[in-house]
């Protein structure tokens, strides 16, 4: 588990293109509104891209929203709710399509005609303004307009408050890096903005009913290619290498933190922990509370031989290892 220094530390390390900048000048100020509903049940059932990026379709029996191209079977028209952004469909409560992916229609984060400040706020919130312990009130004071007047704009323009559109963004750009990248869940969430790693699996969980890496394993599934991939360790060896918790010295409740990583490392968390994660744990006690399938996988347990292969290396200096960050992140993105 790394610690919030780590995830900043990653952030910075990582190079991937995030949404549309919001900031290019907006020569109107229209509200944006739904078209009418028989327009709406029109562009769904002829999956007309004229509207993808547009508008946004609930469906109430399955929680799901999706874009009007979505190539699921149409639903009826009393379990439909039309949204005008991805933030006020998942606001109100529904999450997003695994198959159509909200995250990389049309304008989904450049709404279309949103008004000056709410381009500008957008920018702000791409930028990762609110991924922070900034509030709505710091991003009012860069905009130079009040907290009321900007919660009232988002309301709308997007149908949205802004906390709701940072979340959507942190979690549809997150969706987007895992299916679209090879990067490991821990880049993945320092760079779509979670404060943690614990924090990115639980909305996950939350949101999708899985865990994040599941999505990139039923992606594969769903190629239907007959090719598995898996992992093995080299016969060679490789680097070990360890996540740690850690408290910095500044810390203003160490014996709260203590609690913490006490609570963490109890036999039965971290086992649960190495469950969901499908990853060692530090514990020996807890073996036998893991799930025989993880325990048995010598990639995640090695047996003794292994172990007697594999390495540790020490500690670089600051500059080189930003250099190797940097290095890393073009192999692992393929920029």
């Amino acid at each position: 588990m790394s610690t919030q220094r780590d995830l900043t530390a990653r952030r910075a390390a990582i190079r991937v293109r995030k949404w549309p900048d919001g900031s290019r000048p907006v020569h109107h100020s229209r509200a944006m509104t739904l078209p009418p509903k028989d327009v709406c049940l029109r562009a769904l059932r002829t999956r007309d891209p004229a509207l993808d990026g547009r508008i946004f379709v609930a469906v109430t029996s399955t929680g799901i929203y999706c874009r009007p191209i979505c190539p699921a079977r149409t639903p009826k028209p009393e379990n439909i709710r039309f949204f005008p952004s991805a933030a006020a469909a998942q606001e109100a409560g529904f999450r997003p399509c695994l198959r159509c992916r909200p995250e990389i229609s049309p304008d989904a984060a450049a709404w279309r005609g949103t008004s000056n400040t709410v381009s500008r706020a957008l920018a702000l919130i791409g930028e990762g303004l609110l991924d922070g312990e900034s509030g709505v009130e710091a991003l009012a004071d860069r905009l130079g307009v009040g907290e009321r007047q900007l919660r009232r704009l988002f309301d709308q323009h997007l149908g949205a408050p802004p906390i709701a559109v940072a979340q959507t963004r942190r979690i549809l750009f997150a969706k987007q890096l895992i299916q679209d990248t090879q990067l490991s869940m821990t880049d993945v969430a320092a760079a779509s903005g979670f404060g943690s790693v614990r924090r990115f699996n639980e909305t996950f969980q939350q949101l999708f009913g899985r865990p994040p890496g599941e999505l990139r394993r039923s992606r594969a599934a769903e190629a239907k290619s007959g090719i598995e991939i898996g992992y093995t360790i080299p016969k060679e060896g490789a680097q070990m290498f360890f996540d740690n918790l850690a408290i910095p010295a500044d810390a203003q409740h160490v014996a709260e933190a203590y609690e913490l990583i006490n609570y963490l490392y109890r036999p039965e968390v971290a086992a649960k922990n190495s469950d969901f994660l499908s990853y060692a744990n530090g514990n020996l006690a807890s073996q036998k509370l893991v799930d025989p399938k993880i325990l048995d996988d010598k990639n995640i347990y090695p047996d003794a031989a292994t172990l007697s292969k594999l390495f540790v290396i020490t500690a670089r200096d600051p500059a080189t290892q930003r250099v190797i960050n940097r290095l890393w992140t073009k192999v692992k993105t393929g920029r």
